[in-house]
């Protein structure tokens, strides 16, 4: 059990995440297609289209139905500058919105790529910046109006790159950060990174112009691991991010930002143990099976979802469960998800990945709520 003012703080931290009516997800439109959607890293969703890269330097783009029913393969964009494909992200193009601009961080190059998406789905890559000495590795990208933030695992930063004109992207700082993984940057402009290596969360805040500085940082072994860690923050519950660790079998961490943006470790859930000799066992509940294994964390307006390969299954977080030791909440289940390993936010509520069957799965919010979603 956390100590009281913990329990009130996380309580009002969380309110807006706890799993409601529509954060139950069913599935919803599916495809598989080996050749172009296998070994998927990444994807991103604007409006009724979901973009999918793969390793292998493919990107796909996918058209849902009206009712998220349906999901249909557009067509796929092959090209030696997106090998190594590990983040995506998508925005409207500022020069014309039936246009999609779509930014990919490739570690194989070191680089961003930018891409662009016609009406029609036919992609085209139409810029980009390869720099190794700075962006090799690169492994995570958000983007907010005309920056963009990207975490380069082979080097040790944060980078900001200036994407206003996405034919000529140009770096414009960075900050040495060891070890990064992921990074997110929400609504009120502090990106959060994590780092497994590190068993860290670190918060920077971003200048106008790119300039980058730590706000600060929480160490904790429950963040650490031998695989990458991943951040993610409810869009209407800023104050609290969460990360996705295999520390322990596997452990959802949750960080309190309350403080001026200072993170603090709040609390979390693990699915196995035992704590190290100097880790305090009771601080955190242990034995949650049904994040055993989990490789994937997103997180919607109001809560956190995590993608559970083993079990076909994603699970919603909810703050009962972090705060009082109960489990956590499976939403969606099904032979589609078999593989699971990448989760992206989507208007109508998720898409999930399976890399090794080829499959891209939509995830729904309830039928009402999808409705309005989807236009």
């Amino acid at each position: 059990m956390l100590p009281r003012h913990f329990a009130r703080l996380l309580c009002l931290l969380l309110a807006a995440s706890l799993p409601r009516g529509e954060e139950v997800l069913r599935v919803g439109g599916a495809v598989t297609s080996p050749e172009a959607l296998r070994g998927a890293s990444a994807a991103a969703a604007l409006g009724s289209r979901v973009f999918v890269a793969t390793r292998e330097g493919a990107v796909s783009v996918l058209q849902a139905g009206e009712d998220g029913e349906t999901l249909q393969l557009l067509g796929t964009l092959r090209h030696d500058s997106l090998l190594g494909a590990a983040s995506l992200v998508a925005a409207p193009d500022d020069s014309d919105a039936a246009f999609t601009r779509l930014f990919l961080a490739a570690s194989t190059r070191g680089g961003l790529v930018s891409l662009r998406c016609a009406p029609d789905g036919q992609l085209s890559v139409t810029g980009g910046v390869a720099q190794p000495s700075v962006l090799g590795g690169a492994a995570s990208v958000a983007l907010r109006g005309s920056l963009a933030l990207v975490a380069a695992a082979a080097t040790d930063r944060v980078v900001s790159v200036d994407v206003s004109d996405p034919a000529q992207p140009r770096v414009v700082s960075s900050l040495r950060l060891t070890a990064v993984d992921s990074l997110t940057w929400p609504e009120d402009g502090l990106a959060r990174v994590a780092s497994a290596d590190a068993r860290r969360l670190t918060v920077l805040t971003v200048s106008p112009g790119g300039g980058l500085a730590k706000r600060g940082s929480v160490k904790d072994v429950r963040l650490g691991g031998v695989g990458r860690a991943h951040t993610c923050t409810p869009a209407s519950a800023l104050n609290a991010s969460f990360v996705l660790s295999d520390a322990h079998d596997t452990t959802l961490s949750v960080l309190d930002l309350t403080d001026r943006g200072v993170p603090l470790y709040a609390a979390g859930l693990s699915a196995g143990g035992p704590p190290a000799p100097d880790e305090d066992a009771t601080s955190w509940p242990l034995g949650v099976g049904a994040l055993r294994g989990a490789t994937a964390l997103a997180c919607t307006d109001r809560a956190a979802y995590v993608a559970v390969p083993a079990t076909a299954s994603v699970v919603a977080v909810n703050a009962a469960a972090l705060l009082n030791g109960g489990t956590v909440t499976p939403v969606a289940q099904a032979d589609e998800l078999s593989g699971v390993a990448v989760l992206a936010t989507a208007p109508w509520g998720l898409v999930a990945l399976a890399p090794e069957a080829g499959r891209a799965v939509l995830l729904l919010h309830n039928a009402t709520a999808q409705r309005r979603r989807m236009h």
